[in-house]
């Protein structure tokens, strides 16, 4: 299985990380699935766990069955999107692109605080003051989602299977 670190290399995953890394793609497009529609969400952190993964989310409703339903239906949509990872270079006005493949990309704590504000993502800003000043602020996109993250990631989300 391939998967794409946050320096932008892709290579084979070894196999004792395999389950961690489908996890924290998984919880990826959760967020993604999410934001698409629910845009009012908040996001916070979302880990690959012990038994699977979660995302916190800060939302002005309570999560329904309903809910659920309609995020695994725009789970299942995004993973046929077949989303392929790859790497590109800054300039910060390339980041959003029109088609939707997942990109890991690094900024600057300036660049990371800017674009999570424009994205209105405060918990993010917060996780970023956080971190010490000499961490490297990774980044990973999916077409119009882009979260902070360390990665490594599958190099396309149609590899979830379960979706």
């Amino acid at each position: 299985m391939k998967v794409i670190y946050n320096d932008g290399h892709v290579a084979e995953c070894p196999e004792d990380e395999e389950l961690h890394v489908i996890r924290h793609t998984a919880a990826h497009v959760l967020a993604q699935a999410v934001k698409r529609l629910y845009p009012e969400v908040k996001l916070a952190i979302g880990p690959s766990i012990d038994n699977g993964f979660y995302y916190d989310f800060d939302a002005p409703f309570s999560f329904t069955q309903e809910h659920l339903d309609a995020l695994e239906a725009e789970m299942r949509k995004i993973c046929k999107e077949k989303l392929k990872l790859e790497r590109f270079e800054l300039p910060r006005e390339k980041i959003v692109k029109e088609n939707l493949p997942i990109k890991p990309f690094v900024l600057s704590r300036e660049e990371a605080v800017k674009l999570m504000e424009e994205r209105g993502e405060k918990y993010k800003v917060e996780h970023i003051g956080d971190l010490p000043e000499d961490a490297v602020l990774s980044f990973y996109q999916q077409g119009e989602y882009i979260d902070m993250c360390v990665g490594p990631h599958l190099t396309y989300t149609k590899a979830l299977k379960a979706f």
